[in-house]
Formats: structure tokens, sequence, C-alpha cells
């Protein structure tokens, strides 16, 4: 997907344009523009092992924003951001 598609889908579950601008240059691993699906499935991977880095913990929260806002992002919450991501790259 294009950056502005990321962009885009960033701004809809809430991100504002600089909190997008941060996931988005941590997403895009080889800085070319664009945001692949591996780069995608390697962005929400390192979430899991990386999670005192300000981006994983960014999009944690705006991926709670979504949801209950409890502190924790249950499997509907993910799902519902990684639906929005994986629709983009259908784009």
């Amino acid at each position: 997907m294009s950056t502005s598609d990321f962009d885009e889908i960033m701004l809809q579950i809430g991100a504002s344009q600089s909190q997008a601008d941060a996931i988005k240059n941590g997403f895009d691993s080889n800085k070319d523009g664009s945001i692949t699906n591996d780069e995608i499935l390697q962005g929400l991977a390192s979430l899991g092992s990386a999670t005192n880095s300000a981006n994983a913990q960014l999009l944690m929260g705006l991926m709670d924003a979504r949801g209950n806002r409890d502190g924790v992002v249950q499997q509907e919450e993910f799902a519902s951001v990684e639906t929005s991501l994986a629709s983009g790259l259908k784009k």
C-alpha cells in the first residue's frame, strides 16, 4: 500500500498525522515509500517483542482506543486494525 493509504488508515483509527508518520516510518522498513504485506506482518509481529518502543506503545494505544480502553489490546481490537490494514493492501 502507498504511504498515503497507510496514513488514511491510521487517521481512520484515530491517529494524529504525527502519530501516523511515526508508525508509518516504523513499518516501511526499506524506506521506499510504500508498505508491503511483509512489512505490515513484520511490523505487527515486532509489537510483541518491542513493547517498550515508542511506536509499539503508540500503535497498541490506538488499538485499545478502538475498543474498551482498558490498557489491554483484545483480539477484537487487534483484528479491527489488522482488517483496516489488510483492506488498504488490497487497494
